[in-house]
C-alpha cells in the first residue's frame, strides 16, 4: 500500500461504490457485461473486480467494483480498501476519475450518508438510483430531478436487474469523463467546528497525505473517528497530526460538542432536511395477504379463525 496518494492514470478508471445490498455489483455487471477480471488487492485477500465499460467507444474505460461499505471511516478491511481506492492510496490501483454512487432507492435515507461522504471527495459523482421498482412497491415516490438539484450531481433512476436506465448511466459516465464536474461537500459546518476542520485539512493537503480536494471531508472523519489517524500513511508524521486532532477534540469538548458524533450528526441533520424535498411516502392499500394476516393476528377474530 502507498503512503501518499497516487497520481491519475492515463487510462480512465471509474469506481462503483455503495452500501452492501444496494445492487452495486448488479450495476457493475450491467455496465461491463462479461468483460471482467477478478484478482485480489495487493497484500490482502479482498477481491478486486475490474471490468471494461461496455460501450461503442474505441478507448477503454475501466470500472472497479469496490467492496460494499456504509462509511468512509473504515471499520473493516473491506471498508479500508474502498476508502484507500477512492483517495488514491493504493500502489496497484489508480485513483478513479469518476465515482458511481449506487443507492438503494427503497432505503434512501440510510444510503444517503455514504453518498454524502462520496460527494466530499471532490471527484465527479454520478448517482445510480437503483431498485426504483422496489421503492415504488414500498410506497415511495422519489423525484430524481429534485435529488439531483439537492446533491448537485447527475442522478439516474435504475432498475439494474432488468437493464432499465443502464444506457443513460453509461452516457452520463462518459460525459463526466469528457467534461468533469467535481462534486462538492453538501453539509455545512458551524463554527468552531469548521475552523478546526480547515486547520486539519490544510495539514493533510500540505503534507500530501490526502488530495487537496478531499482534505475537508477527510479532516471531518479524522476528528470524528477515534482510530482514523492510525492509518499507515500517517506513520511518518510522528505526533504532529495526533496532537492537532487531540487539540481540536479537547476544545470541542470544552464547548459542549461530542467530537465522536460530529460527522454523523451533521450528515443526518442534512439528510433529514432534504428528504421531504425529494421523497414522499404514499399510502398503499393492503394486499390480500396483508388483510389475511391482519385477520389471523387479530386478538378476537384470530382465535375464532383458528
Amino acid at each position: 500500500m502507498s503512503r501518499n496518494f497516487m497520481k491519475d492514470s492515463d487510462i480512465p478508471y471509474v469506481a462503483v461504490a455503495g452500501n452492501p445490498n444496494s445492487g452495486k455489483s448488479t450495476v457493475f455487471n450491467a455496465l461491463t457485461g462479461l468483460r471482467q477480471k477478478v484478482a485480489n488487492y495487493a497484500g490482502v485477500t479482498v477481491e478486486k473486480k475490474v471490468g471494461v465499460l461496455h460501450t461503442d467507444q474505441p478507448d477503454p474505460v475501466y470500472l472497479i467494483d469496490l467492496p460494499g461499505t456504509y462509511s468512509l471511516s473504515p471499520r473493516s478491511i473491506d471498508e479500508e480498501i474502498a476508502h484507500d481506492v477512492l483517495l488514491g492510496l493504493l500502489d496497484d490501483t489508480p485513483r478513479p476519475r469518476v465515482v458511481v454512487a449506487v443507492i438503494d432507492a427503497a432505503t434512501l435515507e440510510r444510503n444517503l450518508f455514504f453518498t454524502s461522504q462520496l460527494l466530499s471527495l471532490g471527484l465527479p459523482v454520478v448517482v445510480a438510483l437503483n431498485m426504483m421498482d422496489l421503492a415504488e412497491a414500498a410506497g415511495y415516490e422519489i423525484d430524481p430531478e429534485a435529488l439531483s438539484r439537492v446533491l448537485g450531481v447527475p442522478v439516474i433512476p435504475l432498475i439494474a436487474s432488468c437493464g432499465y436506465g443502464i444506457e443513460k448511466l453509461k452516457k452520463t459516465i462518459l460525459q463526466q469523463l469528457q467534461s468533469p464536474a467535481p462534486a462538492c461537500e453538501v453539509i455545512g459546518l458551524p463554527e468552531p467546528v469548521a475552523g478546526y476542520i480547515r486547520e486539519i485539512a490544510l495539514f493533510l493537503s500540505t503534507h500530501r497525505l490526502t488530495p487537496e480536494e478531499s482534505a475537508r471531508g477527510e479532516a471531518l472523519r479524522l476528528i470524528s473517528s477515534e482510530k482514523a489517524h492510525t492509518h499507515p500513511r500517517f506513520a511518518a508524521q510522528d505526533k504532529a497530526l495526533p496532537m492537532l486532532i487531540g487539540h481540536a477534540r479537547d476544545e470541542l469538548t470544552k464547548q459542549g460538542h461530542a467530537w465522536w458524533a460530529i460527522e454523523a450528526e451533521m450528515r443526518y441533520q442534512w439528510i433529514e432536511s432534504i428528504l421531504p424535498l425529494v421523497s414522499v411516502r404514499k399510502t398503499i392499500p393492503p394486499s390480500i395477504s396483508d388483510r389475511i394476516d391482519l385477520l389471523f393476528t387479530h386478538r378476537v377474530y384470530g382465535p375464532v379463525c383458528f
